[in-house]
């Protein structure tokens, strides 16, 4: 089986003409990069809450909590 030289394969000349489009708006492609962790965490964080209402603030009858469980669920979508 032959090996492959360092010519074959991918090639950065795609992604270096790419980012010639991309570098005016570089702020923004950094900003919704560091976003997308932000984002999955606060998907992750909805079923949290909304099991910390059915387990605890409904059964409670805690209508405060139950308040601010549903605020906290409602910033998270």
């Amino acid at each position: 089986m032959p090996k492959k030289s360092s010519d074959e394969g991918a090639s950065w000349k795609p992604l270096l003409r790419f980012w010639s489009f991309v570098r005016p708006h570089r702020r923004w492609l950094f900003a919704g990069l560091a976003m997308i962790p932000i984002v999955a965490g606060m998907a992750a964080l909805r079923p949290l809450l909304l099991k910390e209402a059915v387990d605890v603030d409904i059964p409670g009858h805690d209508l405060i909590a139950l308040r601010v469980t549903a605020l906290l669920f409602m910033g998270t979508v």
